[in-house]
């Protein structure tokens, strides 16, 4: 069974005309099932950045919920 990861995606956006970032965080599932999984957005404010997702710890508490079921499996993105 594959680890859970945070891939962090950079892009450019045309509006702000400026290059951005992207967490997304894919749970061990992602590879294994090979079937869409929902997705779960986590906006971090106008002060804050993509890299809070490594702040809170989400990925760890993301983990614990679904061991747990407390939670269904997602894919969790931090624009």
């Amino acid at each position: 069974m594959s680890e859970s990861n945070i891939k962090n995606i950079n892009f450019h956006s045309n509006i702000l005309d400026k290059e951005m970032g992207i967490n997304v965080y894919l749970p061990k599932e992602y590879e294994e099932n090979g079937n869409p999984l929902p997705v779960l957005y986590f906006l971090h404010g106008r002060s804050g950045n993509e890299s809070i997702m490594y702040d809170l710890n989400i990925n760890v508490k993301a983990d614990e919920m679904i061991e747990k079921r407390k939670n269904k499996t997602t894919n969790n993105c931090l624009p």
